[in-house]
């Protein structure tokens, strides 16, 4: 009983010295209006590239042929996809690794 009261606080020992220190955060009104302004800028930013995103769309239907609407359309298409894999890899799985 004593050996498995020893393996319990071994156990408990380690978990205590694995466990990450927390950090305290004291963040200043100062840092929520900077996070307050981050955001309110990204939205505005997700906004435009939404309108600028459909505004080509139009775009592309009056400079180009009604034929050729399609290609450029899965051209473009194809080409916004490659962009957005790009900055996820770029953002999203290198911090990951």
């Amino acid at each position: 009983m004593t050996e498995e009261n020893r393996t319990t606080e071994e156990k408990q020992t380690h978990i205590q010295k694995t466990r990450i220190p927390k950090k305290e955060v004291n963040a200043s009104p100062e840092d929520y209006f900077r996070w307050g302004v981050f955001g309110v800028t990204m939205l505005l930013i997700v906004i435009s590239a939404l309108q600028l995103y459909f505004t080509l769309d139009d775009v592309i239907r009056v400079w180009f042929e009604y034929q050729y609407v399609s290609m450029i359309k899965a051209l473009y298409n194809i080409f916004i996809i490659v962009v957005c894999v790009y900055i996820m890899r770029l953002f999203v799985f290198r911090k990951q690794a």
